[in-house]
């Protein structure tokens, strides 16, 4: 998908998961097996449909289902398109 642009349509949402931690809270380097098992389930949003409900703005972060969404195959595997009703909340940034 290469140069292509991905414009989601109704309520569906596209998405860029996030990194996955190499390291643990205890400082425990992961080995690369364990980093794409635990793959979080949080990304950011890139675009969303003009029928989506919840109010979305690019670069919120969201979370959803372990199981939720269709991965877009190809050189960027971290796209994701998720249903609307499959993001379960929206990732606020901390207050100052």
């Amino acid at each position: 998908m290469s140069g292509s642009i991905i414009i989601p349509v109704g309520a569906r949402v596209l998405v860029r998961r996030v990194e996955a931690e190499v390291v643990s809270k205890g400082g425990v380097v992961l080995p690369d097996a364990v980093a794409e098992k635990d793959r979080p389930h949080e990304g950011m949003v890139i675009a969303f449909g003009t029928r989506c409900t919840v109010p979305l703005h690019k670069g919120e972060r969201v979370l959803f289902g372990a199981y939720a969404g269709l991965p877009l195959a190809g050189e960027d595997k971290d796209l994701v398109i998720l249903n609307e009703d499959e993001i379960v909340a929206v990732r606020l940034p901390e207050a100052v």
